[in-house]
């Protein structure tokens, strides 16, 4: 993203009553415990790393949603 970093988008999304409750998953390269505990601990719903598969990705984001919707 060009003009805002991941963090601050989770931690906008979060901040905002009538978004927050949206099921967020980060995908990213940064591989580390304190990166994923970060992103984690800011919001997100599901860590995944980059290289990844897109058919686990896709599986992933049907369970959110799917448990998400029941909410």
């Amino acid at each position: 993203m060009p003009d805002i970093q991941g963090l601050d988008v989770l931690k906008f999304i979060n901040d905002h009553q009538s978004l927050n409750k949206i099921p967020i998953i980060v995908l990213t390269a940064r591989s580390d415990e304190k990166t994923r505990d970060t992103v984690m601990s800011t919001g997100a719903t599901l860590f995944i790393n980059k290289p990844f598969e897109p058919q686990n990705l896709m599986a992933q984001a049907v369970r959110l949603l799917e448990t998400h919707s029941k909410a």
